[in-house]
């Protein structure tokens, strides 16, 4: 059985991590969900916003179902590529977050965290 941590700054980032992964992976499962889901539509040759107009946004949206399917089910690449940035953004504000309290607590002579300086940019 793992220990429990009781640093609060870890403990928001272990919390954080575990929502931005639920929500990329919500996003994974609803477009194949969304794409499985189309096949019911298939031959069609109306646009999604007429067949789902109660849907939010889906007038962004707008193609036939079949084309819908197609980028639906290549999702998954492209939200690799989001989900790269966005975890290190939650690991560089963690860092930051932790230089930042050991500066604090220390009185040591440790500058401001800047990401710049963390990537060596």
């Amino acid at each position: 059985m793992a220990a429990t941590v009781y640093f609060p700054i870890y403990r928001r980032y272990k919390a954080t991590r575990q929502q931005a992964n639920n929500a990329m992976v919500s996003l994974l499962a609803g477009s194949a969900l969304a794409s499985h889901t189309l096949q019911l539509t298939e031959g069609s040759s109306r646009l999604l916003p007429e067949i789902f107009p109660a849907v939010p946004h889906i007038a962004r949206f707008n193609l036939r179902p079949d084309a819908a399917a197609d980028v639906l089910r290549s999702a998954g690449p492209h939200l690799a590529t989001v989900t790269v940035p966005y975890a290190l953004a939650i690991h560089e504000d963690y860092v930051t977050q932790c230089i930042e309290w050991v500066r604090d607590q220390f009185n040591f002579g440790l500058p401001t965290a800047v990401s710049s300086v963390m990537y060596g940019a």
